[in-house]
């Protein structure tokens, strides 16, 4: 099974007026309101009113979050100077020789992945789906 590395998405338009009912907002459940927000990336409040710049960011979050691209541009040259720095047998070959098989491996972990999601989601992962899900259900 082979993936491409673009995936398309649909996202709901921000439509809120305060923190609490937005959809970039993650509720920390705490009782002073205190969560987080995933447009700016940073603590707020379930009260703070919803302002001009959360509409425009919501919106260019909206025109950009529609393709979800894995670039591994940068990541495999990476990836691969830490596996063949770690095997004793091949540190003094340069790296980018291995790198076809490491973006096969990537691309089996994709594949793994697919077949068996619950395998590699953290429990963090597992209760953003949670939250997205009960935002959803409640919007």
């Amino acid at each position: 099974m082979t993936y491409s590395l673009g995936q398309s998405t649909t996202v709901k338009p921000l439509e809120s007026k305060t923190c609490s009912t937005c959809p970039y907002f993650n509720n920390f459940d705490e009782s002073n309101g205190r969560g987080w927000c995933e447009l700016f990336d940073h603590q707020v409040r379930q009260h703070h009113e919803q302002t001009n710049d959360c509409v425009l960011s919501g919106e260019r979050e909206v025109a950009t979050s529609t393709v979800h691209i894995i670039d591994l541009t940068d990541c495999i040259p990476d990836i691969t100077s830490n596996v063949i720095h770690q095997s004793s047998e091949h540190y003094l070959l340069p790296s980018d020789i291995f790198e076809d098989v490491i973006l096969q491996a990537v691309n089996d972990l994709i594949d793994d992945f697919a077949l068996n999601p619950d395998q590699y989601l953290k429990p963090h992962h597992e209760r953003e789906i949670d939250r997205i899900a009960h935002h959803y259900h409640n919007s």
